[in-house]
């Protein structure tokens, strides 16, 4: 049993499932290995530097249609990467810390289904980690939407862009793969709303659709309004990655020293 007071019947896997317990192990070794691994990845302190190891490139590019997962290892260092919160919303986000050319990042990366409640927490929970170390954050974004699921936490989230990808989520940088779709609206509300004279007239959905995807909501058409950085091929993820942390190293906020609480 897994519990923190008086005895239960909440067990590990259980609270694995409901985000309490990070990393669940088979057994008492491994455990300890993995808080070990874990620790090892987490500056001393607050005010302290990321520490810095040792290091193998992966062996995979990114790929379009890659799962989550298979994109964060393909950015991050050969078996540095440490899931978080593996059990809690598994099927919509991944989190996890690792090291990219030897120093910590944490990921948040999404599985192309819409945002709901769970992810949210979860997500803001590894951001929260991140933050309280100043460890950079990679956000992942493939989101279908939001969604609320009643009897979880209604956090009052917007459209998926906006949050994660859009200049107002104040990311450092932006950037999309040369194929993905970026945009606020989903693509059948958008045609309806932006193509409705064309709709009455008689022209295809589909084809209206399909111009919106190419010519609307490009990666091209957001980078020329300033909305992106950058544009590239998955397989150069990684390059582009590394860039970016590089350029990041010596950011510095004007704010004290602060310890709040992480989830």
């Amino acid at each position: 049993d897994f519990y923190v007071t008086a005895p239960s019947e909440v067990t590990a896997e259980e609270s694995y499932e409901a985000g309490t317990v990070d990393i669940l192990c088979d057994t008492f070794e491994d455990a300890v290995a993995q808080v070990k691994n874990l620790a090892s990845l987490l500056p001393s302190n607050n005010l302290a530097p990321s520490p810095l190891f040792e290091f193998e490139a992966p062996s995979t590019f990114a790929n379009d249609g890659d799962d989550a997962m298979a994109v964060i290892n393909s950015i991050a260092d050969a078996n540095s990467v440490v899931e978080l919160k593996g059990g809690y919303s598994e099927k919509k986000c991944k989190t996890a810390l690792a090291t990219v050319m030897g120093t910590t990042v944490g990921f948040v990366a999404f599985e192309g289904e819409p945002i709901c409640p769970c992810c949210s927490y979860k997500a803001e929970a590894m951001v929260k980690l991140c933050d309280a170390y100043s460890i950079p954050v990679v956000t992942l974004v493939n989101a279908n939407g939001t969604v609320n699921k009643p009897g979880k936490e209604n956090h009052a989230v917007g459209l998926a862009y906006i949050v994660l990808a859009g200049k107002g989520s104040n990311a450092d940088f932006t950037f999309a793969w040369d194929k993905s779709v970026a945009s606020p609206l989903p693509t059948e509300s958008a045609v309806q709303f932006l193509f409705n004279d064309r709709l009455a007239n008689g022209e295809s959905k589909q084809d209206l659709e399909k111009e919106y995807i190419e010519k609307v909501a490009s990666p091209f058409t957001a980078a020329a309004c300033g909305a992106v950085d950058d544009i590239f091929a998955p397989a150069d993820t990684r390059a582009k990655v590394i860039s970016a942390l590089d350029i990041l190293a010596g950011k510095r906020e004007n704010t004290l020293p602060r310890k709040h609480s992480v989830k």
